[in-house]
């Protein structure tokens, strides 16, 4: 099941709803730009952390975006690795789905959508939350 593609109904409708997405993210961050609203001002702070100290799932997110915005790849990855992950894998399902369909499937070159890669992003999630806590709590590195 990971590893099987999804049917063609589904894989249009991820193809027709990433591109909608591709353009809010797009209008949202020209907005942002243009207004000089700071992105960190538009994420309240985690309440786990705020509470607990602990690093939740999402910490780093925000700032993983904005490193990838900037093109700091390697920044990004340390706060986290979904977010690159994320967008590597949306961006080649966007172009190479936009290509196979303009060029009427002369060029075969469309990224099939599988579980497989929502797994993987759910264990990058994870493992980024295991380690940034060791960081923390083990060698006194915070995020």
């Amino acid at each position: 099941m990971l590893f099987k593609p999804v049917d063609e109904k589904e894989q249009n409708a991820l193809f027709s709803i990433g591109w909608a997405v591709a353009v809010l993210f797009a209008a949202g961050y020209a907005a942002v730009s243009l207004l000089r609203i700071p992105m960190e001002k538009l994420v309240p702070p985690c309440m786990l952390r705020t509470i607990t100290g602990l690093y939740c799932p999402g910490c780093g997110g925000t700032r993983a975006v904005i490193a990838l915005l900037h093109g700091d790849i390697l920044y990004s990855l340390y706060c986290h690795p979904a977010v690159p992950y994320g967008a590597a894998m949306f961006a080649w399902f966007l172009f190479s789905n936009t290509v196979q369909r303009i060029s009427r499937d002369r060029i075969h070159i469309g990224m099939r959508y599988r579980h497989i890669y929502t797994a993987a992003a759910v264990a990058l999630i994870a493992a980024s939350m295991i380690f940034h806590n060791i960081l923390k709590y083990a060698f006194g590195i915070e995020l």
